[in-house]
């Protein structure tokens, strides 16, 4: 029970951390009123990605064991 309640707790703060990424990516002036902002741009960028790689993550986390135990359940 307690594993159960780490995962959860874990993959919880995984997603939070994932959609804090993602919504700090949006601060900040437009990427098209900027001059050069390359930089910018590609920092934007890997912040979106990393919060999604970590949503991604955590969900296939949570699911996989349960997923897993379906495939025995039916192979029986």
């Amino acid at each position: 029970m307690m594993n159960i309640f780490m995962r959860l707790v874990s993959a919880s703060v995984l997603i939070a951390i994932g959609f804090y990424l993602m919504m700090i990516s949006t601060m900040g002036p437009e990427l098209t009123s900027m001059g050069e902002g390359r930089v910018d741009y590609l920092i934007r960028l890997a912040m979106v990605l990393i919060g999604l790689t970590a949503i991604m993550y955590s969900l296939l986390w949570l699911t996989w064991p349960l997923l897993k135990l379906i495939a025995n359940r039916f192979k029986k």
